[in-house]
Parts: structure tokens; C-alpha cells; sequence
């Protein structure tokens, strides 16, 4: 009996329930796809980590490096287990031609190696170790087959200055555990030993990496870190740990995930609250329904049962169609980082979306449960007579207009709305509904926010502005040197002295990078790299504070001012020349560079470590030719030194992941447009069902269809523009915040959240997210609001007589 009296309940509603399950099926689908790929990306960074051996710590040094000194110290240091010193010859781009294509323009260093056999190891596209690379044969990063489209079987050709050619053919494509994608800046390409030795002697100039392993990573890295950067070994570059590895592997699709399952939860909130709204309708109008039940002996409990069994088998229904759409989703969103790092994840990529799935019908169940407390106070009589008790009425008339009547508040007069009678109609109810218009408030601004926050997002990773905020100074060209020896200073001032002749450049700025200790917060010494120079001439942007003035000034990135337990306007311990002094930390900003880790100062280079230079320069208003004109220019003239412009710099290293960003915000602004219409079709079936008597009898004494719609449409539009103000305004607050809290997990790791690690600010477009986006949403709620309203053709008189 009970399932029978559900069915016929079903069927009753029958335009609501599709919508409920249209509503909980997106949330689902993308919970579950979200899950599923979280599920994948936990531990995949590690895993490939692991199944290439990768080092622990790596010490990148470009020039010569002694091996027997570097085995010492390792020798000497009892958290080590194993070291390798590797070396790379480094390319120009301007050398090296892939598939015909020179790679003069591109920002990645590509570096020629011999694969090691025992770890670090590099993999094929089966997870296989490359040990034997054939002569005449060359194996690429896979970054170069996604991203350039090259096939196996292609040549890649090496020249140098002497008129040296080699030709060489690809062999296959190779996962790299340290550098795979595209956001490191450096790629491994393996090579035969003849041939690296052959092409070494013709071009190129040798790097190293120095990689020690540790017995336990959490406890010995820092003391490792800590003991070679006060020792003399070479160190003309960046050292970098398996975080900063694990970071380049997962950073997009982590990103894709969060964002995916932010669009979750805010389509499960608002199906949930749409849930409430449906629900508490229903008990509205089948009160009497209820009430004769009761009358004839049926329980409340076998009541609530009825609509339990409802309920529950429409969210059943919706998450196992999201579980198997989510399931299905999830190799799309993943496809790209599933080549990158192999097969990852097992049966947790299927349990942990099930589990959601299982977790979404309780909470509907439990949702309903709540709801229908009330029909445990509610007597047959008092259902009878359409009465509710005083302490219940605000709770029972959701979207009752009884619910003004009933309340003691007064009532807004008509007469008083400057407005025509439709849309005064349409005011006059949404404000003596009070509690169920300030719910579809929320619900429309939690669609508002659905839509701008990814687009948001997206904006800000594609925008210019993002690498000033990044760390990256304010400049049209870029140029680095790494310090490899003697010679470095002096090829150095030949930068500065072509930037200065060049009549294209207005102006430029000479930084020099030197390593530093300072104290950390628990007293020990970190090795900080200062880049010293005029931080004012091409800035970047600073979260607190400002660009240091003076050698008693610093400015420390956000990371750094963490690792040292400092603030902006405190002073801190740094040596200089062999000397401790107090510096004042005027200033922070936010970088990812080089680990996170870095200054801004304004340092004698005299003396100290020098680890690179590096020039920015701006073009000069109406220059011949644009930035990339120039670079190549320079590169040509500068032989053996990489100058690029700025936003070739940020499309090549951030373009991936801006765009995979921006794929995933306009599938969540899709899903919110859906979630919109669905949201305007069953709240504007409920008005209308709720007062179909009125509007019958208005139809029978010849009101015309447009003012009967008037007072509806009034109603969602108003609800709608209210929600779109919440809506934006939770975005430009909330949503900047859950933007840098998710920046701070993804680029300093989960130890640093909640400690203003990251203070990005984001960019909004304000014609695609400030007027396109907001009418998007407006057209697409009008729509379905007017696609809805064809309903009040079917209603009349006779026709409810007889139901």
C-alpha cells in the first residue's frame, strides 16, 4: 500500500520530481567526477616519484662540477643514502629544430642526457626505464608530443656556430618525474652516449644535476638543504625538493579537480535547498490529503514513509546516473595528466565517487526526514480546516500567500507601488513571502557564483597582470644568465650593453642574484637568494608594503616570510660579506619561482655567491616591431643567451594551465546556466500550482495571458537581480579567498594554509564576468521562466472542478 501511495504521489508531481532529479544528477555528476579524479591526482605525484626513483633534493648547476668533491660531502652527511651528479648539455633553441620547427622562440631549456640505468630514471609511455638509447635515435619529453604535435618517427636537428649538423630520429617519448610539464621550465632529452659526446663537441654548454637521496624526507631535507648551501659546492642555480617535483605534476589538474568539486557542492547546496522549497510546498497542498489519511487511520509515520520512499528513490535514481556519468567524465577531465604520468590511482578512483554518491542520498533523506517533523504536530482537524497553530504558521506556509495573512505583519498596499499592476502584483508577493523570496535569493546567487568564480579563475591565470603577481617583474623582454664562472660577469655586461644600444627598448633594468643565510623562525640558517637591483624601475606586485630603497632595506616573498617568521616592518638577520647585519623588511609579494623562497634587495654582489643575472626591459613607445622582433634580434646577437618576450614567457610555461582552467570554468558556467533553468521551471511550476484556483478564475472572466504572467516573471526577475548582487559580491570576497587558500595548498604545500602564503589578487574581465556572464544568466532564467509560463494556457475552471 505504502509504494502504491508513493507512486501516486510521484506521479501527482510529476514536473517536480523531474526537476529534483535533474538537479541532484548535476551535482552528482560532477561530485563524482570531481571525486574520481581528486582520487586519482592523491598520492600520483608521488607515485611517479616513486617509480622513478626521483632524488629527494637536486641542486641544478650550470657550468663544470667536481664529482669526487660532491661524493665527499655526501659521504660525510648521515641522512644521505645515495647521490648522483648528472651531467646535461644545454641547448640553444636557435639550435635545435624538431620536425623542421626551431625552437628559438621557446622558453623551455632543452637538455641533451645519457639516462641512468640505477635511479632518476626516466620512462617510456609504458612505465618502462629508457637505460639504452640507440645512436642516430632521440627520445623527447612527452610535454613536445602534446603540446607540438610531434610523432615518432620525426627528426629532430641539432646545428651549431661551426656548421655542425645532426639529424637525428625520434625514437619515442619519455615521462620525466622532475621535469615533465610544461610549467617546469627545463626539459631532459635522452640521447646515446656517442652521440652526446659528439654533439658536445660542436655546441652547447654543460649544467648538472646533483641529487641526494635521504633516508627520511620530512626530517632530513631540511638539514640537508641547510648543510650544502653553507658548504662551497657549486650552486649556479635553483635547488628544488619532491615538492616542488610533485607541484609541477599535479598543479592544473589539481586545479581542474577543486574547481569541479566547488561547482559540486554549490549544485548539491542549491538542489538541496530546492528540495526544501519543493517539499514544503507539497505538504501545503496536499495538507487535506494528509489530514483525510490520517482521518481513515493511516499513521503519520507510514506518511513520512510515503514520502521517504519518494525521495529517496529520486536521489537514488540521480546519484547512480551521476556516479556512472561522473565515472565516465572523470578520463576526460584526467586524459592529459593521465599521459603525462601513466596509469595512476586503483580502486579508490571508483570507491571514493560511490561513497559520495551513497553520502548524497542520505543527506536528501535526512533533508526530508528534517522537513517532515512537522507532521507529527499537525492534527487531522486543524488540516481539515486549513489551520495551522500559532507557533507553526511561519514554518507551514512557505510559499502560501496565507503566510502574510497569518504572520501579523502588514501587508503592502498595491496602490502604493508606483509600478503597473503586473509587476506590482509580482513586488507585493515576493515581499509578504518573506522567508521563501530571500531563499531563492540565495539559491540564484549561489548560480551567480557558480558562473563567476571559475570564469574568475580563469581570467586571472590568462591575464598579464598574473606574473607581476607571481614575482616576475613588470617587463616586455627577458633575459637570464646563469653564473657558470669567470667569464659570466663580463657576458653579462654584453647584455646590459645591447639592451642599452638597442633603440627599441626605453628602458632596462640589470639584476644580479646572490645567495644569502639567514636566520629561520626555530634559529636555524636558510640559504636565501637575493636579487638585488632597481626593483622600481619594472616592478612587481607587492601584497604588503613596498619595493626596498637602500642596502638596509629587503623586501621577502610571502613563503619566505613564513620559513623566517617574519612580518613587513620587522628586521631581519641576514650575513653580508661574511657578516651579520639587520636588514628592514619594507615589503612581500608573492612568488613561485626558484621554490617560493626569495628576496628583493639592493646587495653588493662583491664577495658573494652569485647564482644568476637577469635583464628586463620595456619597448619604447612606437618601436619598430614588437617584443618577440626584438628578442629574437638580441638572441642573435647575444649568442648563447636566452632573451624572450615576457608573454611568450607566461603562454608557454602557464598557457596549458590557463587553458585547461578555462575548459573546466566553462563547463561549470554550463552546468550553472542548467542548474538555473531547472531551478526557474520547478520554482515557477510550484507559484503556479499553488495558485491555480485564482488564476483559472481570472482566466474565465477574460484576464489575458500577458498579465497573468506579469506578476511571475516580476517575481523571478526580481529574485534573480537581487541574487546576481549577493551572488557577485560573494565572489569578489569569498571567492578571492577560497582562490588563494587553494593557491597556498597547491604552491607551498598543505603546512602553509591559513598562513597568507598567498595573496594573488584576482583579475576580472569586467565585460565577460561583469555584464556577459550576468545576462547570459538573466536570458537563460527568462527563458525558462517564459517556457514555464505556457503552462497558464491549460488552466481553467472546469478543469480543476473536475481533479
Amino acid at each position: 500500500m505504502l509504494l502504491r501511495m508513493a507512486i501516486a504521489t510521484l506521479r501527482g508531481e510529476r514536473a517536480v520530481a523531474a526537476t529534483l532529479v535533474g538537479l541532484l544528477l548535476l551535482s552528482a555528476l560532477l561530485a563524482c567526477a570531481g571525486t574520481a579524479l581528486l582520487a586519482r591526482l592523491a598520492g600520483a605525484g608521488e607515485t611517479v616519484l616513486d617509480r622513478a626513483d626521483a632524488p629527494h633534493l637536486v641542486q641544478m648547476h650550470s657550468g663544470e662540477v667536481d664529482a669526487d668533491e660532491v661524493a665527499e660531502f655526501a659521504r660525510d652527511r648521515p641522512e644521505v643514502t645515495a647521490h648522483q651528479v648528472q651531467p646535461l648539455l644545454g641547448l640553444e633553441g636557435a639550435q635545435l629544430f624538431l620536425d623542421g620547427e626551431s625552437q628559438a622562440a621557446s622558453v623551455q631549456q632543452n637538455l641533451l642526457v645519457v639516462p641512468d640505468d640505477r635511479r632518476d630514471l626516466l620512462l617510456d609511455e609504458q612505465d618502462r626505464p629508457i637505460t639504452d638509447v640507440h645512436p642516430g635515435t632521440i627520445w623527447l619529453p612527452l610535454f613536445h608530443q602534446l603540446e607540438s604535435g610531434i610523432s615518432t618517427g620525426d627528426t629532430v636537428t641539432i646545428t651549431g656556430p661551426d656548421g655542425f649538423r645532426r639529424e637525428l630520429e625520434v625514437a619515442g617519448f619519455l615521462r620525466d618525474s622532475t621535469m615533465n610539464t610544461a610549467i617546469a621550465g627545463s626539459k631532459r632529452l635522452a640521447v646515446s652516449e656517442e652521440d652526446l659526446a659528439d654533439i658536445a663537441a660542436h655546441t652547447g654548454t654543460w649544467e648538472h644535476l646533483l641529487s641526494f637521496w635521504v633516508h627520511d624526507p620530512a626530517a632530513d631535507l631540511t638539514t640537508l638543504r641547510t648543510a650544502y648551501q653553507e658548504s662551497a659546492l657549486p650552486s649556479a642555480g635553483p635547488m628544488v625538493d619532491r615538492s616542488a617535483f610533485r607541484l609541477f605534476t599535479v598543479l592544473a589538474e589539481g586545479l581542474v579537480a577543486t574547481i569541479v568539486l566547488l561547482g559540486a557542492v554549490l549544485v548539491l547546496v542549491v538542489g538541496l535547498l530546492c528540495l526544501r522549497l519543493g517539499l514544503r510546498t507539497s505538504l501545503e497542498r496536499g495538507r487535506r490529503e494528509i489530514s483525510v489519511m490520517g482521518a481513515i487511520g493511516i499513521s503519520a509515520r507510514d506518511i513520512r514513509t510515503v514520502y521517504l520512499l519518494v525521495h529517496g528513490g529520486l536521489a537514488s535514481l540521480a546519484a547512480l546516473g551521476g556516479l556512472c556519468g561522473g565515472l565516465l567524465l572523470e578520463p576526460v577531465l584526467s586524459a592529459g595528466f593521465t599521459r603525462y604520468v601513466g596509469p595512476t590511482g586503483g580502486a579508490e578512483v571508483v570507491l571514493a565517487p560511490a561513497g559520495v554518491a551513497l553520502l548524497l542520498v542520505l543527506g536528501v533523506v535526512l533533508a526530508v526526514h528534517l522537513q517532515l517533523r512537522a507532521l507529527r504536530r499537525l492534527s487531522p482537524l486543524e488540516a481539515l480546516r486549513g489551520t495551522v497553530p500559532r507557533e507553526r504558521r511561519r514554518g507551514a506556509a512557505a510559499l502560501s500567500s496565507r503566510a502574510s495573512r497569518t504572520s501579523g505583519i502588514p501587508a503592502p498596499s498595491l496602490h502604493r507601488l508606483p509600478l503597473p499592476v503586473g509587476p506590482a502584483l509580482g513586488v507585493l508577493s515576493l515581499l509578504r513571502r518573506g522567508g521563501s523570496t530571500g531563499l531563492l535569493v540565495a539559491v540564484f546567487s549561489v548560480c551567480a557564483v557558480l558562473v563567476m568564480l571559475p570564469t574568475s579563475v580563469a581570467t586571472t591565470l590568462a591575464s598579464e597582470q598574473f606574473s607581476s603577481q607571481l614575482g616576475i617583474g613588470d617587463a616586455d623582454l627577458r633575459a637570464d644568465l646563469p653564473h657558470t664562472g669567470e667569464d659570466s660577469a663580463e657576458r653579462f655586461q654584453q647584455m646590459q650593453q645591447a639592451f642599452a644600444e638597442d633603440p627599441r627598448l626605453q628602458e632596462h633594468t640589470a639584476m644580479v642574484t646572490t645567495r644569502h643565510s639567514v636566520r629561520g623562525e626555530e634559529g636555524s640558517t636558510i640559504g636565501l637568494p637575493v636579487t638585488s637591483g632597481d626593483h622600481e624601475a619594472l616592478p612587481v606586485a607587492y601584497a604588503d608594503g613596498r619595493a626596498p630603497r637602500g642596502e638596509t632595506e629587503i623586501a621577502l616573498s610571502l613563503l619566505a616570510l613564513a620559513e623566517t617568521g617574519t612580518a613587513v616592518g620587522e628586521t631581519l638577520p641576514i650575513q653580508i660579506s661574511g657578516q651579520w647585519r639587520e636588514l628592514r623588511i619594507v615589503g612581500s609579494y608573492q612568488d613561485i619561482t626558484y621554490g617560493g623562497i626569495t628576496a628583493k634587495g639592493m646587495l653588493p654582489a662583491e664577495g658573494e655567491q652569485v647564482l644568476w643575472y637577469s635583464l628586463g626591459g620595456s619597448l619604447a613607445p612606437g618601436a619598430a616591431g614588437d617584443a618577440r622582433d626584438v628578442a629574437a634580434d638580441l638572441t642573435a646577437q647575444l649568442p648563447g643567451l636566452r632573451v624572450f618576450a615576457a608573454e611568450d614567457h607566461q603562454d608557454q610555461l602557464l598557457g596549458p594551465l590557463s587553458e585547461r582552467v578555462s575548459a573546466t570554468a566553462a563547463m561549470t558556467s554550463g552546468a550553472a546556466l542548467l542548474l538555473a533553468a531547472l531551478l526557474t521551471v520547478m520554482i515557477m511550476r510550484l507559484w503556479i500550482a499553488a495558485e491555480a484556483t485564482p488564476i483559472a478564475v481570472q482566466r474565465a472572466l477574460g484576464t489575458a495571458l500577458a498579465t497573468l504572467r506579469a506578476p511571475y516573471l516580476t517575481r523571478m526577475l526580481v529574485t534573480l537581480a537581487a541574487g546576481l548582487l549577493l551572488g557577485t559580491g560573494a565572489t569578489r570576497s569569498l571567492g578571492q579567498g577560497l582562490f588563494n587558500l587553494l593557491l597556498e595548498g597547491l604552491f607551498a604545500g598543505p603546512e602553509h594554509l591559513f598562513q597568507g602564503t598567498s595573496r594573488v589578487e584576482m583579475v576580472v574581465d569586467p565585460l565577460l564576468t561583469g555584464l556577459a556572464q550576468p545576462l547570459l544568466l538573466a536570458g537563460t532564467v527568462l527563458a525558462a521562466a517564459l517556457f514555464t509560463c505556457r503552462r497558464l494556457r491549460t488552466l481553467e475552471v472546469r478543469t480543476l472542478l473536475a481533479d
